[in-house]
């Protein structure tokens, strides 16, 4: 499998600037989903496995507010910065495969991707990545063949996942201090009016914002829950566990592709409330012992995350370019709500399925994301 870096490295060296940062958003979506069918081998239980989930976006949420303003200043150096971090975080996964140095190289990877996606939409925009939506479609990908790769690697060797992405992310590292060594630093062309006290107390940018952190939680808590259930319960293997997050990932990335274009037709409204009713009515019919059960609850998460996610950020970036003009700063601040939900959820939903059960937690989480639907409607 590693022979593959070879014309991989070949490419990326004469690759354009577009593609580059393309690929920066696909392989840190990659390092965010690849060990999540291997956590249940190092964790005794459900809590270490939220812990060991739970350490990436928390680190990612602290890192955020006190790098924003540096790294919207020097976007190419940080960038360079955050790749650095996330080759050591993956390279402590490959060499020290223990429960400890797992947490410590997640909190790693959460300040690199932190960098990351404060870097984003202004390389993104100075490179024409935007164009087409491509460097969107690279950071689906990676969500896609995140898990599934990282479990199919692990089944040859356990350090192979993790060595065969530091390795690609090398090449990728040295591809762009070659590509970009001679580039000056832009300067930060629009006035920072988004502060955090404006977004979060403007009704029209909060809600929106904790609808995707509330369905978040349900997703992290099921991306902790189900792949231990289905290893021990049903008696998967880690690849076979792997496969079946794919039931999740592969509705959620469709329907963004397949209603981001009619979601405006649709309303925004409609597909947001939706998708939370969705998911919470699936929610609520879950069972314990019933693997069918288990995956509707992935099938049904996909779609509520799909159904969101071709909406929210494209009425964020609407009403944050006519609010603030600072489209950047609001989706920063989105981006921190969105990983202390990715925290809460795992945390929360490993103490409920530790204590009461899968049933409880899931009809818990029902009753949440249908009570914000109806909030959202009423309001």
């Amino acid at each position: 499998m590693c022979f593959a870096l070879i014309p991989f490295a070949g490419y990326v060296m004469i690759a354009p600037n577009w593609l580059l940062v393309s690929m920066i958003g696909c392989l840190d979506s990659i390092c965010t989903e690849l060990p999540i069918a291997i956590f249940p081998l190092l964790a005794p239980d459900f809590l270490s496995v939220a812990v060991l989930v739970a350490a990436k976006p928390l680190a990612q949420a602290l890192t955020a507010p006190f790098s924003v303003r540096y790294v919207r200043c020097h976007e190419l150096y940080f960038t360079q910065i955050g790749l650095a971090l996330q080759i050591s975080g993956l390279l402590l996964q490959a060499l020290m495969p223990s429960f400890l140095f797992f947490c410590l190289s997640r909190a790693l990877q959460g300040m690199a991707s932190a960098l990351l996606i404060q870097a984003s939409p202004r390389t993104t925009s100075r490179f024409e990545a935007a164009q087409s939506g491509i460097a969107v479609k690279f950071i689906y990908a990676g969500l896609v063949c995140g898990t599934p790769f990282g479990a199919l690697a692990f089944s040859l060797e356990p350090f192979l996942p993790f060595l065969w992405l530091a390795l690609a992310e090398l090449v990728l590292l040295i591809a762009i201090w070659l590509s970009w060594y001679n580039l000056d630093e832009e300067e930060a062309a629009k006035p920072d009016l988004a502060t955090f006290l404006s977004v979060v107390s403007d009704p029209v940018t909060l809600r929106p914002i904790l609808l995707v952190s509330l369905l978040l939680m349900f997703t992290g808590a099921l991306q902790t829950i189900s792949p231990r259930m289905l290893q021990e319960e049903y008696n998967f293997s880690v690849v076979m566990s792997g496969m079946a997050w794919m039931f999740q990932t592969w509705p959620s990335v469709f329907l963004v592709f397949a209603l981001g274009p009619v979601a405006r037709f649709i309303g925004f409204r409609l597909l947001m409330v939706s998708g939370l009713v969705v998911a919470g009515m699936a929610a609520m019919l879950a069972k314990e012992g019933s693997l069918g059960v288990l995956i509707l609850e992935l099938f049904f998460s996909g779609v509520a995350a799909g159904c969101t996610n071709s909406v929210v950020p494209r009425m964020l970036e609407d009403v944050s370019g006519r609010r603030y003009g600072d489209e950047e700063k609001v989706f920063s601040i989105m981006n921190m709500f969105q990983q202390i939900g990715y925290v809460l959820g795992p945390l929360l939903g490993a103490t409920m399925m530790t204590y009461f059960g899968f049933q409880a937690m899931c009809r818990v989480f029902g009753v949440g994301l249908i009570s914000y639907a109806l909030f959202h409607t009423i309001e």
